[in-house]
């Protein structure tokens, strides 16, 4: 039961708007976007993304679905203010940061490039990220790639999905970028709700007023979430987007 006022309601991309390396469910997209923009209640929650994709996906989903609040990509790296057609940089990426992801991706195309079921996502800025269609591969990669950094980049944390892993500075995190967009919008973060289905997404969740979780997500992503939803996906934004919208209209 959602049982408090949402004022913004956030989303991650992967795994909620969407599932990897499936086809959009463009009915989905368009009635989000009747329920979100075109046809909004005026009990409805505003609508932004938060995701670890780069920017032209970010960008075209925001087209996609019509909506003009800034969002976060890169995990929170990066805000785009589609207002405004512009972007700001996270502080807690360094000069040094940039360097040290550099180098990693030098050393990934050495090793991994040559793999037909690997590639590296060349167009973030903020992080070295690396995709992988096999679960066998992943779990063999992940462990590698962890003890490297572990070893030799302390100042950065593996964050990790089950189709990707993230090699990004230990400060920048989704949670910390809801809290820059909540400062940047103005809107308290007890009167965000935020739903994300991978445990990149948990510390998000629970810092949120209201944390949900679409019913496809991984066991922990459930524990943490205040509220699971009976769909997965697309399905499970609708339908706490929905939820929230009717619970705001009944407390005024």
């Amino acid at each position: 039961m959602i049982d408090k006022r949402i004022r913004l309601f956030i989303s991650d991309i992967d795994g909620c708007l969407s599932e990897p390396f499936t086809p959009f469910d463009l009915d989905g997209i368009q009635e989000l976007r009747r329920l979100a923009v075109t046809h909004r209640s005026p009990t409805a929650p505003l609508f932004s993304i938060c995701t670890g994709r780069a920017f032209g996906y970010v960008e075209a989903m925001v087209q996609a679905i019509g909506f003009d609040m800034p969002v976060l990509f890169e995990a929170g790296g990066a805000m785009y203010d589609p207002k405004m057609y512009t972007i700001s940089w996270a502080p807690q990426v360094t000069h040094e940061h940039r360097h040290q992801i550099s180098e990693i991706l030098q050393h990934w195309e050495k090793n991994y490039l040559g793999d037909v079921k690997i590639s590296i996502d060349y167009a973030k800025k903020t992080q070295a990220s690396i995709v992988i269609r096999d679960s066998e591969k992943m779990e063999t990669l992940l462990g590698e790639i962890k003890e490297t950094i572990e070893t030799t980049y302390s100042a950065m944390v593996v964050a990790d999905t089950h189709v990707s892993i993230d090699v990004l500075p230990e400060h920048l995190s989704k949670e910390n970028g809801i809290l820059w967009l909540a400062d940047e919008v103005g809107i308290p973060v007890d009167d965000i709700a935020y739903i994300g289905d991978s445990t990149g997404d948990i510390a998000a969740i629970k810092r949120v007023g209201l944390g949900i979780a679409p019913a496809n997500a991984s066991e922990a992503v459930r524990d943490a979430a205040d509220y699971v939803c009976e769909g997965s996906h697309i399905d499970a934004v609708l339908e706490a987007f929905s939820l929230c919208t009717r619970n705001n209209g009944r407390q005024e």
